[in-house]
């Protein structure tokens, strides 16, 4: 998809792009459209000190979250074989910087499963299961069919959609095409995608 220039997109779906993430209401006469648009859709993520870069969040896709997400920054893989006691601590290290609910869980460098805060929570602060001798294999999602993963070309609103018919906070991203590693290539949350989209 050819990324559209705010000259090229209409007045009309400029101001309910803005409508959509301003908090403030701002009156119509006190700013051209250019620079109003400029202002409320900004890049968050750039560096740069007097950032004039527009950014519109229907351009980014799986791969662009996830490299935006805190996912991009740790291991987000732990080997199947480690304790829960390990995974408790791996995920309370790795959240004293960012928030994570769920890492994936690989057997012999291939991801297999995937375990969440949630798995913890129910299968073994309920269950009173000691962490130290309960494996992460007896707790996480386990099995690559049961996985779900998303290109990583499909659009934000794909991906969205995709978390809604599953019913699940995490996708994996998939290798890129034509790539001979058919390995997954990341790890997003929905959460990640709401803060391209609110």
């Amino acid at each position: 998809m050819a990324q559209v220039t705010l000259r090229q997109t209409s007045n009309a779906f400029l101001f309910r792009l803005i409508a959509a993430r301003s908090k403030a209401l701002v009156p119509m006469g006190t700013r051209s459209t250019r620079a109003l648009a400029a202002m409320v859709l900004r890049d968050p993520f750039c560096e740069c000190a007097e950032c004039t870069h527009a950014y519109d969040p229907m351009f980014d896709t799986a791969l662009t979250v996830f490299q935006k997400s805190c996912y991009c920054h740790l291991n987000w893989k732990i080997d199947s074989a480690c304790s829960s006691a390990h995974l408790i601590e791996t995920m309370a290290k790795a959240n004293h910087g960012a928030s994570i609910g769920a890492l994936a869980v690989s057997e012999e460098g291939r991801i297999q499963g995937i375990v969440t805060k949630r798995d913890i929570m129910h299968h073994i602060a309920v269950l009173g299961r000691d962490p130290r001798t309960t494996p992460i294999r007896e707790i996480c999602t386990w099995g690559r069919e049961k996985l779900v993963s998303v290109h990583p070309k499909k659009a934000i609103h794909d991906v969205t959609k995709k978390f809604i018919e599953h019913n699940t906070r995490h996708l994996f991203v998939e290798a890129p095409d034509g790539s001979d590693d058919q390995e997954f290539s990341g790890l997003v949350s929905i959460r990640d995608c709401l803060k391209f989209t609110r």
